[in-house]
């Protein structure tokens, strides 16, 4: 089954075998930041686990590229950008919970 990039920082996940609480159990967990979803025991432990990290509401991570709210920050070092709703530096590849993507 093809496994989405990860909801919360796009990276590449894959499907493991791992223990947890002392239970084998198939887990799919995301390569950059290891957000992961386990499955215990059972049938189908391995299609369970890939349809619940599958779920979710939105299809796309926002990127802050392509958020409404990233503005461009005065510098004299080229091209800096900032978030107008966390004042805070960011870069191209960097998300948060609160991104809207922008209409092009």
């Amino acid at each position: 089954m093809m496994l989405k990039p990860c909801p919360f920082c796009g990276g590449e996940a894959t499907l493991i075998n791992t223990t947890a609480l002392g239970m084998a159990c198939k887990t799919v967990m995301c390569m950059r930041c290891n957000a992961k979803v386990n499955n215990f025991g059972g049938s189908n432990t391995a299609t369970r686990a890939c349809e619940a990290w599958n779920r979710r509401k939105d299809e796309d991570v926002v990127r802050c590229k392509d958020c409404i709210y990233r503005e461009q920050a005065d510098s004299d070092y080229g091209d800096c950008y900032y978030c107008a709703l966390t004042k805070c530096d960011v870069g191209e590849n960097d998300y948060c919970g609160q991104a809207e993507r922008s209409v092009k």
